[in-house]
């Protein structure tokens, strides 16, 4: 198992993982989170985001250092990304269950914007004359 054949194509096949659920994961922020807090909720999801870059390979160092082996490192790693996929598909289908008991096919309950009613200007009464 330590050979660097079987060690590119592991993470080859990680990393086709982690590519492909970014177009699976925002849709459900935008599904999740009412319209006015989409920016937020992106924003900080962001932030987040880029806390983990230093987070991770630092607690991957510290789990190396107490444990003298790469090995357990990686899986405090592998460990976390499985957390969070659990959370992710729990989250999922919260929205869809609140659609279906709002009735109004929208997450949340958000109305739709209604439509921009007309009225009559000075001008066009002034040409009926």
């Amino acid at each position: 198992m330590t050979s660097p054949v079987v060690a590119l194509v592991m993470l080859c096949l990680a990393a086709m993982g982690f590519k492909s659920i970014s177009p699976i994961f925002w849709p459900i922020v935008q599904r999740t989170l009412h319209p006015m807090a989409i920016g937020m909720g992106i924003a900080l999801i962001n932030s987040l985001a880029n806390l983990g870059g230093f987070v991770a390979p630092y607690g991957f160092g510290l789990v190396e250092e107490r444990t003298g082996s790469t090995a357990w490192g990686l899986i405090a790693l592998a460990a976390f990304s499985a957390l969070a996929a659990v959370g992710a598909f729990f989250l999922s289908d919260a929205p869809a269950e609140r659609e279906k008991e709002d009735g109004k096919g929208r997450a949340g309950g958000v109305p739709a914007a209604a439509p921009a009613q007309t009225r009559k200007t000075a001008t066009s009464d002034t040409s009926s004359h």
